[in-house]
């Protein structure tokens, strides 16, 4: 896998935008304008090839021949980012370059505004506003790296081999190398996104971290729906100007406002778990339409905003839940890598670009063909070649940072509403369910026995720590349990190089991090169990090291 580095490699924290969600207030079809422009192709200095044999394409062009350097494409008029591709025959793309319609009607392509481009031909310019994407547009040549950078897609071209700019893994190294240099930012993860407050009258949830839009539901005692589900809107992420970026990249996180709703608490006195879900209800269409629109608004902010509009959004929404959310429950089973699961989105929108073509000429005056607009969506295949952009992809829309339903179980007493606890005395048993080494295995357990003060003794185990000789650390408040154990162990064995007798110290730690499942009435979790033998004198035969992994469950026996 290519390294986690990207340009500006914050954007792997941030999500798609709610607020983009529904952008008109009426079900009218959406109006479009075009125009045509003029485009001078330059090559480098030393390059073999001939303009004259190269084609130009945009969104409303799939084919326009160039002669004497130049051509004409069709784009929308308004003010936005379009990309502009040179490809040659055989549909192998060269060179390209976003512009502004509205800056005027001629404009330059070259190694310059390739280099540029493939920049930012990546899934963390979805979230860019025009502004924002044409001033990093132009901040990009500016930056530490990128005059190497440039060279290496200079040689490219000059060397033109008959093969995709973004298959070519010299030019891929080249804009990992060029973006590493920017900033490299370690993600945050698992950490739950939504809070949850409730008196006896209303409650309250808050989106502080997603960009996921949540369906709401309670439920009773008897698992009956309580009222009417309601949506919770994701975070507007969306980057306005370039100083906001640059803001990000000093690293003010602050600047994104929490959404939240509120909604009445339920009458009866009982207990009630109330789930969010983003792939149930209005939230998987709401979700769905931005990740959709957010890709195709790579190569056109226009379009973007089209798809992004009432009249486009549920249709195409509930296209992209019907057609890919297996794939990411595939991605959060851990049955599928990052990369696939990106490569499997592309190749289904491609599959399916007769639908979003028909979708969108439907909802709008969209006058491009659909072999035009089909070549266009096919290029965003490309961006599966830079293993980066995969990740971030999927960390940006937070679809591999949280939980895919996160549920809140609380109780509504005649003094308000509390949050729901369970009793921890008694017996519960510890299985391992999966590991990433031999000395935990899936299916060994500890059995529990816990007494008042959340304190506990082990009646029996099949696991390789050493429970006889443990010192443990509990904590517990209610519904997260987590256990920390420590063994320690000297021994005497006989060294064959150096040849003598050593003295061992084996320390074994084990940690436990579980919460309770309302719903299935178990601990879920996770666990660490480190071995580690040293020895005195020192002895390589006799020292090692193992760090295991893995998913547990803890059941009430």
């Amino acid at each position: 896998m290519r390294k986690l580095f990207l340009l500006l490699a914050f954007f792997s924290i941030i999500g798609c935008s709610e607020d983009d969600t529904i952008q008109d207030e009426t079900n009218e079809e959406v109006s479009i304008d075009t125009k045509m422009v003029t485009i001078n192709i330059i090559l480098p200095q030393n390059s073999t090839l001939n303009t004259d044999n190269l084609i130009l394409s945009s969104l409303f062009t799939e084919s326009e021949s160039i002669t004497d350097g130049k051509g004409e494409v069709e784009v929308f008029v308004n003010d936005g980012m379009e990309i502009v591709l040179v490809t040659d025959n055989e549909d192998n793309l060269i060179m390209m370059r976003y512009i502004n319609p509205a800056e005027g009607d001629e404009f330059t392509i070259d190694s310059k505004t390739t280099a540029q481009t493939v920049a930012m031909f990546h899934p963390w310019s979805m979230h860019l506003s025009a502004q924002a994407k044409q001033e990093a547009f132009e901040e990009i040549a500016m930056m530490p790296g990128f005059e190497a950078y440039h060279n290496i897609i200079i040689s490219y071209i000059n060397n033109y081999q008959e093969t995709n700019i973004l298959e070519n893994n010299e030019v891929l190294s080249a804009i990992d190398d060029f973006q590493g240099t920017i900033l490299n930012r370690d993600l945050e993860i698992n950490k739950l996104p939504l809070i949850f407050s409730a008196n006896s009258d209303n409650i309250t949830i808050t989106n502080k971290k997603s960009s996921l839009a949540y369906n709401l539901i309670i439920t009773d005692e008897n698992i009956e729906n309580v009222g009417d589900a309601y949506v919770l809107n994701g975070i507007n992420k969306e980057l306005i100007s370039w100083n906001t970026t640059l803001s990000l990249l000093q690293g003010n996180f602050d600047i994104f406002q929490p959404t939240e709703i509120s909604f009445p608490t339920p009458t009866a006195t009982q207990q009630y778990s109330l789930r969010a879900d983003p792939w149930q209800g209005d939230a998987a269409w709401i979700n769905g339409n931005n990740i959709t629109s957010k890709l195709i608004g790579i190569f056109s902010t226009s379009l973007a905003g089209v798809y992004n509009s009432l009249a486009c959004g549920a249709e195409i929404g509930n296209l992209f839940v019907g057609y890919a959310s297996f794939i990411i429950q595939q991605l959060n089973n851990g049955d599928i890598t990052i990369g696939e699961a990106l490569t499997q989105i592309f190749t289904l929108m491609f599959d399916n670009s007769q639908n979003l073509y028909k979708i969108v000429t439907e909802c709008s005056n969209l006058n491009t063909t659909s072999a035009a607009f089909k070549k266009m969506v096919k290029k965003l295949s490309i961006i599966g070649n830079l293993e980066n952009g995969a990740v971030l992809f999927f960390y940006m829309f937070d679809l591999t940072l949280y939980d895919t339903e996160i549920d809140f179980c609380f109780e509504k007493t005649n003094e308000g509403v509390e949050e729901c606890t369970i009793d921890l005395t008694g017996i519960w048993k510890m299985t391992y369910t999966t590991s990433n080494c031999t000395l935990a295995s899936p299916g060994e357990y500890i059995l529990f026995e816990f007494s008042n003060g959340n304190k506990f003794t082990v009646l029996d185990d099949t696991v390789e720590f050493n429970i006889p000789k443990a010192t443990y650390s509990i904590e517990f408040n209610g519904l997260e349990l987590s256990i920390d154990m420590q063994a320690s162990e000297t021994n005497t064995w006989f060294c064959s190089d150096p040849m003598e007798k050593v003295s061992t110290l084996l320390n074994e730690t084990l940690s436990l991090s579980l919460n309770f499942d309302e719903a299935k009435n178990r601990f879920e979790g996770s666990y660490n169990f480190n071995f580690i033998e040293t020895s005195n004198p020192n002895c390589e035969e006799i020292n090692q090291a193992i760090y295991c992994s893995g998913s547990a469950v803890m059941v009430r026996e």
